[in-house]
């Protein structure tokens, strides 16, 4: 059962989200009622979308399903009603000013992941890491100081991890992995050319692929079989940027401690080593 209220900020969410996500969502708040009594095929028919893109719309705002989001519908009084929001960054602002927004914006980040993400994906995510021979990291421009602390993360836990941002390493890298391996994407848009190529690769070769994106209903959304998704508000702008850091952080903290804590029996060995590895390297 949805607490009441849970999505009353999701009008916030609209300004990143896709066409078709605008589309689906612009209906349903003008027509509560009406998709309250209707299926999901009824509605796809209605708007002239796949049944599939109202599935991923409804996980993309933190629903398990569309059969989840007509509850909270019915439920919900609360359901479309905008959060307080604070102001953008502004020229004008002080240097406390600035300092508030900052905290602001990072602490309203890590909610939306937190909301957002559906958590029999991240427990799946977690088991094929652990079991996998080994996991490939493909990222491209903002994305790239993520998978690195994600290869870190996942070396210190004993998984054999290897990140590739060169379209002449990782496609070949790619079409190496087999069905006993893991790929994993990093991209904000879902979009990025080489992290697409390497990814469908790796599903060609019956690897579990794994998409860390803000928006499901993309090339790399389409190709992944494990959605680690999240829709941050994050403006096209230089002082927002870090938002989709501290969004990428936020997921692969919760994979670890997952990932950890449903296989600590195997890792247990591994933590250890890196414990005595920590100490030894500390004055």
């Amino acid at each position: 059962m949805e607490p009441k209220s849970k999505f009353c900020n999701i009008s916030s969410l609209t300004e990143s989200m896709p066409k078709s996500y605008k589309k689906i969502f612009s209906f349903i708040q003008s027509n509560q009622d009406a998709v309250s009594a209707m299926s999901i095929t009824q509605l796809a028919r209605k708007l002239n979308v796949d049944v599939a893109t109202i599935t991923r719309f409804c996980q993309s705002i933190g629903f398990s399903g569309y059969a989840n989001l007509k509850y909270s519908l019915k439920h919900d009084d609360a359901f479309f009603e905008s959060e307080k929001t604070q102001e953008p960054f502004d020229p004008a602002d002080s240097v406390k000013d600035t300092m508030d927004k900052v905290k602001y914006f990072y602490i309203r980040a890590i909610k939306d992941v937190v909301e957002l993400l559906n958590p029999g994906e991240i427990e799946l995510a977690a088991q094929k890491i652990c079991t996998a021979s080994k996991v490939h990291l493909y990222a491209q421009g903002g994305n790239i100081t993520s998978a690195y602390y994600a290869q870190f993360v996942f070396w210190q836990m004993g998984i054999p991890c290897y990140v590739f941002t060169d379209p002449g390493l990782a496609l070949p890298s790619a079409n190496h992995l087999t069905r006993d391996d893991v790929a994993i994407g990093m991209c904000l848009s879902g979009s990025a050319k080489i992290v697409v190529d390497a990814m469908r690769i790796a599903k060609k070769n019956k690897a579990t692929t794994i998409g860390i994106i803000g928006f499901p209903d993309s090339p790399l959304g389409e190709i992944s079989d494990i959605h680690l998704s999240f829709n941050a508000r994050v403006p096209d702008n230089i002082q927002y940027i870090p938002l989709a850091f501290i969004c990428d952080l936020t997921i692969l903290g919760i994979l670890q401690a997952v990932t950890t804590a449903k296989n600590r029996k195997a890792l247990s060995d591994q933590i250890g080593n890196v414990s005595s590895v920590t100490r030894y390297n500390r004055y």
